[in-house]
């Protein structure tokens, strides 16, 4: 545990793990011809680069040969260094209390999934392969730093349990967004409020929908999320929901939409539909409720 003055505790260092594990990763590159010979580029030259050297040299590419991509990695003590370092960042404004999403699958989540999202079956489904320092860098957390493993839920729910004004939530997921409270963006090092009640939505410069409390949920709701494989609904992309979404005032009003929304694509019975979505997206907060506990679709 890194303790200074300010208090800062439940830091998502699942997040922590990945970006540092996978900063010291290259992609190499291997060549393999029509007759099975091998070639290996190492990683001295991109994808792109490769495909047009390639190109020059026969004309029909992947009738002859195949890329294959693999990772290559630093060594894991670089790996650590850059946890270190952004500890020792964060340990600048107060105590962290840092937690990981358990590795044994006992996050319930992965029972709730049952329809097929963006990638295929299952909660996370088509996520890359971990990066080659994952184990190492998880046992340095845990073991080293005092990080906190929990089960049945995720790091993110974790953030919404723990929570207590005073306190902040230290991460880069938008989802953890919809929870009430104080949060830092731990690499922009940025702190933002998520208001009590309905929330905003907002569309920045980039046409990049931001969502600050619960009405980020009722977006989500119509949007899903590709990253974790949760299925929304279809021709519901992040500005058609936002301009679904904007003017409503009150938790029953984007309620009222969601529900005919719904209803309209799924018929009938689209309420179990509905509860699967919201329990995949909503953070579990102190009072372990989950998502269709809280529309009450029980």
């Amino acid at each position: 545990v890194w303790r200074r003055k300010m208090t800062i505790r439940n830091v998502e260092a699942d997040e922590i793990l990945y970006r540092s594990a996978f900063a010291v990763e290259r992609k190499g590159w291997k060549l393999t011809n029509i007759s099975g010979k091998e070639k290996d580029f190492g990683n001295q030259y991109t994808k792109t680069m490769l495909i047009k050297m390639l190109k020059e040299r026969d004309k029909v590419l992947g009738e002859h040969y195949t890329l294959e991509s693999y990772p290559i990695a630093e060594d894991v003590s670089h790996c650590i260094l850059i946890i270190k370092n952004t500890l020792k960042r964060l340990a600048k404004h107060g105590t962290l209390r840092l937690i990981l999403t358990a590795s044994d699958k006992s996050n319930f989540r992965f029972a709730v999934a049952k329809t097929e999202g963006p990638r295929g079956m299952g909660y996370k489904a088509g996520r890359p392969p971990r990066p080659v320092h994952y184990q190492a860098a998880r046992d340095y957390l845990i073991n080293k730093c005092g990080a906190e493993e929990i089960h049945g839920y995720e790091a993110d729910d974790a953030l919404a349990m723990y929570y207590t004004p005073g306190d902040v939530m230290v991460h880069i997921d938008k989802d953890i967004s919809m929870v009430p409270g104080r949060h830092l963006d731990w690499v922009k090092m940025e702190f933002y409020d998520s208001p009590e009640g309905l929330g905003t939505l907002e569309i920045n410069e980039k046409r990049k929908v931001i969502g600050r409390g619960l009405k980020f949920f009722y977006h989500q709701l119509l949007t899903g999320d590709s990253t974790d494989n949760i299925p929304g609904v279809k021709g519901m992309g992040p500005v058609t929901a936002f301009n679904v979404l904007d003017e409503c005032l009150t938790e029953s009003e984007c309620r009222s939409i969601i529900d005919s929304i719904y209803l309209a694509k799924f018929g009938e019975g689209y309420e179990s539909r509905l509860a699967e979505v919201a329990d995949l997206l909503w953070m579990v907060g102190s009072d372990l409720k989950t998502g269709r506990q809280y529309l009450e679709l029980t």
